[in-house]
């Protein structure tokens, strides 16, 4: 099995777009005939996408992503614009950090 694609929904997508791209994604806009503009990446042959959503969304997504860069430089851009952002260890001693929309993202070197 491959996963072709994982779209997620945001309230703020350029807050979303912008913390995903400091995790080293790169989007670019992207509209399908009459659905809403969004972003979309593609990552070793599976699509990442970023969909704007007006429902009340919290806490509904758990990825795990194996990251090119390093994992503390990138905590530290974070921390820097966009505050803690619960980061926490689990039990593995993996960095865990949650999304604008408090999505919980597990990173990985």
């Amino acid at each position: 099995m491959k996963v072709k694609f994982l779209t997620i929904k945001c309230k703020d997508i350029e807050r979303s777009r912008s913390f995903y791209e400091l995790l080293g994604i790169n989007f670019v806009k992207e509209k399908h005939e009459d659905g809403p503009e969004h972003y979309s990446s593609n990552i070793n042959g599976m699509v990442l996408e970023l969909y704007p959503t007006k429902d009340n969304i919290k806490n509904s997504l758990i990825i795990g992503l194996e990251l090119d860069l390093l994992v503390e430089e990138i905590i530290e851009k974070i921390q820097l614009r966009f505050g803690n952002q619960n980061i926490t260890k689990n039990k593995n001693g993996n960095l865990v950090i949650k999304d604008p929309d408090e999505n919980t993202i597990h990173l990985f070197n």
